[in-house]
């Protein structure tokens, strides 16, 4: 039998109950938080004798969507394919949909389906000899899209199940690959109701605080946190993978400050706490929102602190307040706007876009508009990860904090190792060739993910067709020259021919 809706129990008491949200989910979301009152863990104890019955709160055939990752090593022989195994036929037993992914330090949950087959996930999950050992796991449970668009549906995965094995339950690239990795350093985690509570008294005490959005610049654009008094740091990244080298740019902005973190429902602020507590002396001071931002809206319905909506990786798009306010602007004409629906893109980057609906209907705009990071890069479409971030709520930040926020937007130089062993090495410049029947800008845009990989290494350039390039030609060893010596690279006069420019 489930608590009465809209209540949330306290660790270790029976009878203290408060009205935190009047929804009828509220008693299967609101646990977690419950459990994590103040700078906390959650024992699974508590937990599991909080959690209802998914059941007692819809009927077994509405649909609900269920959220959940753990981090635990999985990194014994054969581990990872184990799991991945046993979530396949888990989920296709209980006719489930969404994506599952299992690595060596976690699994990453999102997935949807009859409310009473989420249950029985749910207990499947909790009877795991490996993943239900140890810490509880935040199980999030929330109504599904009510009429979701099959577009929308199919590009998010939604549609059918997906069980992958990858290398990490969520990777901050080659930087954040270290020390972070582990989870050692990871920061302590604050309820909803702690995490409001610290934002209130910083804001009337005006002791140096930050808040830093772990998510991405799309999802960044439609909600964040605003409190007067006290700067949000909106990185501008386009993939978490790049939000180590915005740290490591911005350093000087967050060093003896408490930083408080959040993001879409944890799993990110568990990597991005630790990695920049890993940068030592001065950054201690970080705390994260446990469950992130779905867990704060669920006890605070009318948005509390956070204002816009809360960007979702599954057909529903975004979540909204009880009082909506619309944060995000057009691309185009500026004006509000905080609808991904029509699902545009960048022409260059292929990061979703916003457009408001009069300028959808402008082919010029919807067409060829790009996003603000392209711009920001020249039209580039190149990573803008370590130029200054988008802020609210400067009044907070003192004159060093904005010499370091405007340090922060050249570019950072990585060293790696040159061919020959050691030292320093500039970028490569890669020529990238187009094939039949596309251009430069579309195939720039295909390219958006292996550009982003190489970002610190390579410059892809790329180039319209006709292609015009010299022929080059190495002659074998010991050929072309009379003292047998190697012939080296050779020019051809004439350019050879492709099918479609010269090449």
């Amino acid at each position: 039998m489930g608590f009465g809706a809209g209540t949330v129990v306290e660790p270790g008491s029976n009878t203290n109950a408060r009205t935190c949200v009047e929804d009828p989910f509220s008693h299967v979301m609101n646990w977690a938080s419950a459990a994590a009152l103040g700078f906390c863990g959650s024992s699974t104890s508590e937990l599991e004798k909080l959690t209802p019955m998914v059941a007692d709160v819809a009927n077994a055939n509405d649909e609900c969507l269920l959220l959940y990752y753990k981090y635990s090593p999985l990194a014994e022989a054969n581990a990872v394919d184990a799991v991945r195994s046993w979530y396949q036929k888990l989920c296709e037993g209980l006719d489930l949909r969404g994506r599952v992914r299992v690595a060596q330090d976690g699994v990453n949950v999102t997935i949807k389906g009859h409310a009473q087959a989420i249950q029985e996930h749910i207990e499947a999950v909790r009877m795991h000899p490996i993943l239900g050992n140890g810490e509880a796991i935040d199980f999030k449970v929330a109504p599904a899209a009510t009429s979701p668009d099959s577009v929308v549906t199919r590009e998010t995965g939604m549609d059918k199940l997906s069980v992958k094995a990858c290398k990490e339950v969520v990777s901050l690239g080659p930087r954040g690959g270290g020390t972070a990795a582990s989870l050692d350093r990871t920061a302590a985690h604050a309820s909803a109701e702690a995490f409001h509570k610290v934002l209130h008294e910083a804001k009337t005490s005006g002791s140096p605080t930050v808040l830093l959005d772990a998510r991405n610049i799309y999802e960044s654009r439609i909600g964040q946190f605003q409190v007067d008094g006290i700067s949000t740091l909106a990185p501008p990244i386009r993939s978490f993978s790049d939000l180590p080298a915005w740290i490591d740019s911005n350093a000087a902005t967050l060093r003896g400050k408490r930083v408080l973190m959040y993001c879409t429902g944890g799993v990110r602020c568990e990597r991005a706490s630790a990695y920049l507590r890993s940068k030592g002396e001065g950054f201690d001071d970080v705390v994260q929102l446990f469950g992130g931002i779905q867990r704060y809206m669920e006890c605070y319905p009318e948005g509390g602190f956070f204002l816009g909506k809360n960007f979702v990786f599954d057909d529903r798009i975004a979540v909204g307040s009880e009082n909506p306010t619309v944060v995000g602007t057009c691309a185009a004409c500026t004006l509000p706007s905080d609808d991904y629906s029509a699902r545009l893109r960048c022409r260059q980057c292929r990061m979703l876009l916003l457009l408001c609906q009069t300028c959808q209907s402008r082919p010029d705009c919807r067409d060829s508009f790009i996003c603000e990071l392209c711009k920001a890069s020249g039209s580039s479409g190149e990573s803008s990860s370590t130029s200054k971030a988008s802020r609210t709520g400067d009044k907070g930040m003192g004159k060093a904090d904005a010499q370091a926020r405007g340090s922060g937007a050249a570019s950072e130089q990585v060293a790696c190792a040159s061919v020959n062993g050691g030292g320093e090495s500039s970028r490569l410049r890669i020529l990238c060739f187009h094939g039949f029947r596309q251009n430069a800008d579309n195939f720039r845009g295909r390219q958006a993910g292996l550009r982003r990989r190489l970002q610190d290494v390579a410059e892809l350039v790329f180039l319209d067709a006709p292609h015009l390039l010299p022929m080059v030609y190495k002659a074998p060893h010991g050929a072309g020259n009379p003292d047998g010596s190697d012939a080296g690279v050779q020019a051809a006069a004439t350019p050879r021919r492709s099918p479609h420019g010269t090449l």
